[in-house]
């Protein structure tokens, strides 16, 4: 399974992100590839599988749902997780901590 994060600082490393989803116990990843825009960069991460957790499990319901998922990554930063290949803009919003 592939995620999208829409918006990712510049500064954001495949490492930040790496630790966030690995510190959240919600899978283990096998790749996260940038694409850089003007100001900003949106991260593909790659998911090799998903742990059998209570987070995890939520996260992986709503992606599966098509619900954009807010994972606050540090103190009141987050970001906005959803399926790579969605591109509509009628889904739902719920906010994960």
């Amino acid at each position: 399974m592939e995620i999208c994060i829409s918006n990712v600082q510049q500064n954001t490393t495949k490492n930040d992100i790496f630790n966030t989803f690995t510190r959240k116990s919600i899978g283990l990843i096998s790749k996260i590839d940038f694409v850089n825009k003007l100001d900003y960069k949106i991260a593909f991460i790659k998911f090799n599988k998903f742990y059998e957790n209570e987070l995890a499990n939520s996260f992986l319901e709503k992606m599966k749902k098509n619900v954009h998922v807010y994972l606050v990554y540090e103190n009141g930063w987050f970001w906005k997780c959803s399926f790579k290949q969605n591109t509509t803009n009628t889904n739902k919003y719920v906010r994960e901590v």
